[in-house]
């Protein structure tokens, strides 16, 4: 087997190598993602403040903290309200 064949594929190499290579890089992109999402929370809760987004958590932190908001239904009860039927 030589690179011309592998090429080839009777005309479809280009369409199948095109998309193994996306696909490879589609599962790069996914592990690197998921890795700096783990390095990111891990820094979070050492109390470090991680690169960009620290001041997004500190938000959502204070806002769930805060002891007014708004309904106290969970969202299990507001979706069983909301399909119309009582239980």
């Amino acid at each position: 087997m030589n690179w011309d064949t592998l090429f080839s594929l009777q005309g479809h190499g280009p369409y199948i190598l095109g998309a193994y290579g996306v696909t490879i890089a589609l599962m790069a992109w996914e592990v690197l993602a998921v890795w700096r999402r783990s390095r990111r929370a891990s820094g979070q809760r050492d109390g470090a403040s991680g690169t960009g987004g620290s001041a997004r958590g500190a938000s959502a932190a204070v806002a769930s903290a805060s002891p007014d908001r708004g309904s106290s239904a969970s969202p299990a009860s507001v979706a069983k309200s909301d399909s119309g039927t009582s239980p």
